[in-house]
């Protein structure tokens, strides 16, 4: 089986992964079950899915990673149909959040863009690049309960006005973000986190860090490095929530 009859074998299960994953998990007590259903390839030269979003509308947004262009997927689970909606011209989609307007933010590698797509008319607008000299991948943005958007590139983070479509620089998380071990990483920032007291929490290629939105302190915490050389990158869970 080459690589292509192996992509469409594995689509539907990986499709029903996803969005069992994006719509949450069973109660303990349930069966995880997976129903599989054909619903169709993303596209010929997309290698896979690499961010998702559930928007308040009950429509799950999808973005892929290269070659370029990357594409925009929509799938609305009510009729079980998968649209393609955009190619916005990035090699790779990489994340994706809601704003209070509805409106959903993209951010992208290599070029560290964000777009702006507008459900209703899915016309996609380049916002370009976020002010921040670091590397040029967007990995992660995240709405915070109070609905300010925040986002970074490489290990800078900003504040994105979804209002006015304007970028905030807030600074560079401190420290070397070099990793010592075999594998090579350019410096990044690969998820952010809020904690029930509205303080947000990161991580990098080795560094835990914690950013308070009222002061714009960036502190770090740990790092990962001096424990275990070989670090490469943290990860916290996705969609976990730190205590304080």
């Amino acid at each position: 089986m080459n690589l292509w009859q192996r992509f469409h074998a594995e689509f539907p299960v990986a499709i029903a992964l996803l969005l069992s994953c994006l719509h949450g998990r069973p109660a303990a007590s349930e069966p995880l079950q997976i129903a599989q259903e054909r619903i169709g390839p993303i596209g010929t030269g997309s290698n896979m899915m690499r961010c998702g979003v559930v928007h308040s509308s009950g429509v799950i947004y999808l973005g892929t990673y290269g070659p370029q262009p990357a594409i925009v997927w929509k799938f609305d689970p009510r009729v079980g149909k998968l649209e393609k909606i955009a190619t916005p011209g990035e090699y790779q989609l990489d994340s994706m959040v809601e704003a209070p307007n509805g409106m959903i933010y993209i951010g992208t590698a290599y070029e560290g863009l964000v777009y702006k797509l507008d459900p209703a008319t899915h016309e996609v607008k380049n916002l370009g690049s976020p002010p921040i000299d670091s590397t040029s991948w967007i990995f992660t943005m995240l709405r915070t309960t109070s609905g300010e958007v925040y986002g970074a590139k490489g290990v800078g983070l900003f504040r994105l006005d979804w209002k006015n479509d304007a970028f905030e620089v807030i600074g560079l998380v401190p420290g070397s973000h070099r990793t010592l071990g075999p594998n090579a990483s350019n410096p990044i920032i690969r998820e952010l986190v809020e904690s029930p007291a509205g303080m947000i929490y990161g991580d990098t290629n080795r560094w835990l860090f914690r950013f308070n939105p009222q002061t714009r302190e960036i502190e770090p915490l740990a790092d990962m490095a001096k424990v275990d050389p070989a670090c490469y990158a943290l990860f916290l869970p996705h969609g976990g929530r730190p205590p304080v």
